[in-house]
């Protein structure tokens, strides 16, 4: 028994490092529009490799994954799930002026949702900011600040207060934000017109 546990302990860990390793790889060669290869078919097949890994990683995940995995964990095979579609966003969101709007993203933005309706703990800063980032509605956003709060209670992971605190003036100047410019909303830069501290996300 004890064997099998580690087994699954050690196969689920393999799929977070990699995914932490795209996203590592995907923020190392990302392009700009201005850059004379941004078009080109060697960097949108990378692009396609990335994201496909990362699907690759999640069905994992998927298959592998039990009702039990739900139970409150940290480390939960539903939590590196969520980093995976975390992940996964900000890589379309990143290459939005490439391949265009996509429908893709408003199911992966579901999913999330709906396990992070299930789990209580995320000690995750990356996809707690990616998501907090797609909270639109109250409920929603109650469901960040409430992971956030009992994971902080549960794992004594304060570094996650200074997550809760930027999310929080985000979701202020989301809402005044009447020309509804969503895209400099995402921008890092804009982040530190209002903020002068930049948590730690991975």
């Amino acid at each position: 028994m004890t064997l099998i546990l580690h087994d699954r302990i050690t196969r689920f860990a393999e799929c977070a490092h990699k995914a932490l390793e795209l996203l590592s790889e995907f923020s190392g060669g990302q392009l700009t529009p201005d850059d004379p290869n941004y078009h080109s078919i060697e960097y949108i097949s990378w692009l396609n490799r990335i994201e496909k890994q990362l699907s690759s990683i999640r069905g994992e995940l998927q298959r592998h994954g039990s009702p039990h995995d739900l139970e409150n964990q940290s480390e939960s095979v539903a939590v590196k799930e969520l980093f995976v579609l975390a992940t996964l966003l900000y890589l379309e969101r990143k290459s939005t002026q490439l391949v265009g709007p996509s429908s893709k993203t408003d199911g992966w933005v579901e999913d999330a949702f709906l396990i992070l309706s299930r789990v209580e703990h995320c000690n995750k800063p990356f996809p707690l900011f990616i998501f907090g980032r797609e909270a639109r509605t109250d409920s929603r956003r109650l469901l960040i600040l409430r992971i956030i709060d009992w994971t902080m209670k549960k794992a004594n992971a304060r570094s996650l207060a200074s997550l809760r605190e930027m999310l929080v003036k985000l979701w202020v100047q989301d809402d005044l934000n009447v020309e509804g410019n969503a895209d400099d909303q995402r921008n890092a830069c804009f982040l530190l017109k209002f903020c002068n501290f930049v948590p730690c996300l991975l």
